[in-house]
């Protein structure tokens, strides 16, 4: 071949290559962000997002998403700047602050019935308490108000879903839901929770109140052990509160997490199921059936109280509204400085409040009053344990 014709051949291939490598898409395919692509977290079928405008709704592929640009830069291994992924249709909820390559739990915000993406975006910030103190006059404890979560916000990465789901019945809600986390589920990122916030419409033949939850339990404590819990058996659930009601609906969402990425268990006895010598739901930690059971997971623990109780009540006490949430005329709440401290108690758990079948390690628990914004300690030591399986970075 001469000359001219080998430059030929090396100039189209140079400007093929420019083509082909100037497109700027990124995709989540790295050994560190796969794909999600599991039956129970994402459909194979194209989901649909929820608009409550199907004309103008769009599909989601089932391919990975590509990821899109932010402010924010690092650098490559060629030693150019690029941006950290940012997966399509979800937005910062936090400017600055997330890294999607990064090892980090996921939280999705999703509104339901807001009128306006901005509108959302302080609500999700506000029942996050993102700021890390309590909102609402300062009687609403958010997770991120609360400890141990506090102080390991660089462990989450806080998005929100810019489809807004629209509703006028609690079926249509939640269809619109499972659709919605299917196509958040085909992000890219792992270790998700959505957190489907919301917005109550109450008027004659329109009722859209859906009872706050988990949809199930993030992880599972085996053989009464804490050293069962690891990284691989995590598998974050999603997550449903209604933001108007109650006043500390922000504590509320700080419960349902509980469940769903620490797989804690509801202590309270608060459903009308519960009648006389019905069973309790027993799950460790916090909800174990023998003495031997709480023996070994909180022997050595009895007589603790967690460190963050004492700075909760006592920022209550100086906002002015420990008297709004425990009424001095109601005595139960007088022995919560007792009831703080790892002991046996019977009882609750779902199940029947006078009978022997449960045991808890504590009275007083965010786990059991949504309002009591604390874990306790051996249920902090359980999202203890899940924090530590991410680096944050």
């Amino acid at each position: 071949m001469d000359k001219k014709g080998f430059s030929v051949i090396a100039l189209l291939f140079i400007f093929g290559a420019l083509i082909l490598g100037g497109t700027g898409v990124v995709y989540f395919t790295s050994k560190e962000n796969p794909p999600v692509d599991s039956p129970e977290s994402a459909p194979q079928n194209p989901v649909p997002v929820s608009t409550g405008n199907e004309a103008a709704s769009t599909t989601v592929s089932s391919n990975p998403l590509p990821a899109t640009t932010s402010p924010e830069s690092g650098t490559g291994t060629s030693g150019k700047k690029i941006s950290p992924l940012k997966p399509a249709n979800l937005e910062n909820l936090v400017q600055g602050h997330n890294d999607a390559r990064a090892d980090r739990i996921n939280l999705v915000i999703v509104g339901i019935n807001f009128s306006s993406i901005d509108e959302l975006k302080n609500t999700g910030i506000e029942m996050l308490s993102w700021g890390g103190s309590p909102v609402r006059n300062g009687v609403a404890f958010g997770p991120f108000a609360i400890e141990p979560l506090r102080s390991n916000k660089g462990k989450f990465n806080v998005w929100y879903d810019t489809a807004i789901i629209n509703g006028t019945t609690q079926d249509d809600i939640r269809n619109k839901a499972v659709d919605e986390e299917g196509s958040i589920n085909k992000t890219g990122l792992k270790y998700v929770v959505p957190i489907f916030l919301n917005k109550l419409k109450q008027s004659p033949g329109i009722n859209t109140f859906i009872t706050p939850h988990s949809v199930g339990f993030g992880i599972t404590l085996e053989d009464n052990s804490f050293s069962s819990l690891t990284k691989d058996k995590l598998q974050p659930k999603a997550v449903f509160v209604n933001v108007q009601e109650p006043l500390t609906s922000p504590s509320q969402l700080a419960h349902e997490l509980g469940h769903g990425i620490f797989g804690l268990a509801d202590e309270k006895t608060d459903s009308p199921f519960d009648k006389p010598g019905s069973a309790p739901r027993i799950r460790a930690p916090d909800c174990v059936a023998t003495p031997a059971d709480a023996q070994k997971l909180w022997g050595d623990m009895v007589g603790q109280v967690d460190p963050f109780y004492t700075n909760w009540k006592s920022t209550l006490q100086q906002n002015g509204q420990w008297e709004t949430l425990f009424p001095s005329d109601v005595s139960w709440w007088k022995s919560m400085d007792d009831g703080v401290k790892v002991g046996y108690y019977y009882g609750q758990c779902y199940g029947d409040p006078n009978g022997k079948d449960a045991i808890r390690p504590t009275d007083f628990s965010i786990m059991n009053q949504s309002q009591v914004a604390v874990f306790g300690p051996v249920n902090r030591k359980q999202v203890e344990i899940v924090l530590g399986f991410f680096k944050g970075f």
